[in-house]
């Protein structure tokens, strides 16, 4: 998703493995760091994904089902956070719960209009940017049970956001 306009915003913002970092754009000083739970401590990498509004940060990050193995049949989850972007302050978060394994997962963040917009497996929804109450949610028209949905994109006429796979390799254990 890109930004664009004539005033261009203060801060530019870091994600990676469920930690997020705001910096000063005309210094490079951290003006903050927010650091969700790591769920996925197992793995390798922890895909995050960040959008940066006028006022707000979202992230969507990968939670993982405590039951089954971690590899072969643990299902992962998606957990939306809007945080304040001047101070990183958590405004409000979202789990939005969608059996995906580990080795097909994706999932889509778009932010326009006030709204937050996910697809994650079949599912796509539409949340309150301003609090994270769900406003709609609905099986996709892309909803097909014999195949996994990995790159869904989003788009409005102002905005467009690829999907964040989680690969195999991506979900190995340390050795």
């Amino acid at each position: 998703m890109y930004r664009t306009g004539t005033n261009p915003h203060p801060l530019v913002v870091s994600a990676f493995n469920g930690k997020v970092a705001a910096y000063d754009r005309a210094s490079g000083r951290t003006v903050w760091v927010w650091e969700g739970e790591r769920p996925c401590k197992e793995a390798h990498v922890q895909p995050t994904h960040v959008v940066l509004t006028g006022t707000q940060v979202f992230v969507l990050t990968v939670v993982r089902d405590e039951n089954g193995g971690f590899l072969s049949r643990a299902t992962v989850h998606v957990a939306v956070t809007a945080l304040d972007d001047a101070t990183g302050r958590v405004l409000w978060s979202q789990l939005v719960r969608r059996e995906q394994t580990v080795y097909a997962f994706a999932a889509t963040i778009l932010v326009d209009g006030g709204q937050v917009m996910l697809s994650h497996g079949d599912l796509i929804m539409a949340m309150s940017a301003e609090n994270g109450q769900v406003q709609w949610s609905r099986a996709s028209e892309h909803a097909d049970e014999e195949v996994f949905l990995q790159s869904i994109e989003l788009a409005t006429s102002e905005q467009t956001s690829k999907p964040i796979p989680i690969t195999p390799s991506d979900a190995r254990q340390p050795n």
